[in-house]
């Protein structure tokens, strides 16, 4: 079976959210040139990350579907996103094989990118694969056309989160669809905020849980949860279980006070 991720950057693998917290860290240190921070702004580590997790599950491959594509080589889009993560300390190969093209021309400038992939997909997909395709499309923006059964619309604000790669390898085929809600027996990590600075905090999702805690989004099974911590780094935590009363601590880190 083959596997397909039409992936987008802008609002995908960088965020607004990063992009205000690396502005303030210049701010912060006036002696180092904008251009030395330019770098850092254009990935999300977080986004980097749940790509990586996405591949690594799933063994899809990348087709690029975002305006950085014009004029771009497709080799020189894997190069651009691998030195991006390698910035962070993430040394990881892009599985990166087309890009799609750009209709413009023929269809005018309001074609809606969901076009794009569709012409894609006529031109290579039935030639080298025959109907072995899953396929997803990974976009900030919604004009997919009839497509959008195969979308996951993220938010720019925040990129790719775990969220929506859990939405993703639901679609592709590789894990259960995991809904986020107080009504699955999901779990959570509870750490105290002086485990993490609070712009951190944001820039990951993670929420006041009242009386000095922050608590974690929903995790599928405890082994992503203790992946998510061990991850962080931290050192006092507790990772409890969704729909329980009481909650019940599946495992402890320090005990919390």
């Amino acid at each position: 079976m083959k596997k397909l991720l039409f992936l987008d950057i802008d609002g995908v693998l960088n965020s607004l959210t990063f992009a205000v917290y690396c502005n303030r860290l210049h701010k912060q240190n006036p002696e180092k040139e904008d251009r030395e921070w330019r770098p850092y702004r254009d990935f999300d580590p977080m986004a980097l990350s749940n790509l990586c997790e996405i591949i690594e599950s799933t063994g899809c491959e990348i087709v690029w579907s975002s305006t950085w594509r014009l004029g771009t080589s497709v080799e020189e889009l894997n190069e651009t996103v691998e030195k991006g993560m390698k910035r962070w300390g993430i040394d990881f190969k892009i599985p990166g094989i087309g890009k799609t093209p750009c209709l413009r021309s023929e269809l005018g400038w309001g074609c809606e990118r969901g076009l794009e992939i569709q012409r894609w997909l006529d031109e290579n997909v039935d030639e080298k694969w025959g109907d072995q395709v899953r396929f997803c499309i990974l976009d900030d923006d919604s004009d997919m056309a009839h497509l959008m059964g195969h979308f996951v619309n993220t938010d720019g604000y925040t990129g790719l989160t775990w969220r929506d790669a859990t939405k993703v390898k639901a679609i592709l085929g590789e894990i259960k669809p995991y809904k986020n809600t107080w009504e699955d027996n999901g779990f959570f990590v509870k750490f105290p905020c002086s485990e993490m600075d609070s712009e951190i905090a944001t820039v990951l999702g993670v929420h006041s849980a009242g009386q000095g805690f922050y608590m974690s989004y929903g995790f599928g099974t405890i082994e992503e949860a203790k992946k998510w911590v061990s991850d962080r780094g931290l050192d006092s935590y507790k990772i409890s279980q969704f729909n329980t009363s009481p909650s019940v601590v599946v495992e402890d880190g320090k005990v919390l006070k």
